[in-house]
C-alpha cells in the first residue's frame, strides 16, 4: 500500500472538520440556488475534503498532508467501516471534478454542478452518520 504524508491530530478534532464540511455544504447549496456553478463545484470539493478529514481524525487520529487530494482515498480505505468502498467511489467522483472546476479552461456547467453537489452531499451525510453527534 502506498504511503502518503499525514499529520497526527487529536481524535476530537473531527468536530472542527465536520463543522467545516457543514459550512461548505451550506455554501454549496447557496451557490446552487443562485446558479453560481463554479461556487457549487468548489464548495462540493471542500465539503468532501473536510468530511474526509473529520472521518480520518476520528478513526485514525491523522489527516492527509498530501498535495494530491486523491491520496485521501488511501487513508479512508484504512477505516474499518462496512461497505466503505461504495462511498470511496462517490468521493473519487467528487475529487475528479476538482481540476475541471478549478483549473481547466472550460466552463463548469449546471449539469456538472448538479452532479458534484449530489455526490458531495451523499458523501457528507454518510460521514455524519458514522461519527458521534
Amino acid at each position: 500500500m502506498k504511503k502518503i504524508p499525514t499529520e497526527k491530530i487529536s481524535k476530537d478534532s473531527y468536530v472542527v472538520y465536520l463543522e467545516k464540511a457543514s459550512e461548505f455544504d451550506k455554501l454549496m447549496k447557496y451557490a446552487e440556488g443562485r446558479e453560481l456553478w463554479n461556487g457549487v463545484g468548489l464548495n462540493a470539493v471542500h465539503c468532501a475534503i473536510s468530511a474526509c478529514d473529520s472521518l480520518t481524525a476520528f478513526y485514525l487520529g491523522e489527516r492527509s498532508k498530501s498535495q494530491r487530494h486523491e491520496d485521501i482515498l488511501i487513508l479512508i480505505k484504512q477505516i474499518p467501516i462496512k461497505n466503505i468502498d461504495d462511498r470511496m467511489k462517490q468521493l473519487a467522483a467528487v475529487l475528479a471534478m476538482k481540476n475541471l472546476v478549478e483549473y481547466e479552461a472550460r466552463e463548469f456547467h449546471k449539469e456538472d454542478a448538479v452532479k458534484i453537489a449530489i455526490q458531495a452531499e451523499r458523501f457528507y451525510l454518510w460521514v455524519k452518520d458514522h461519527l458521534p453527534q
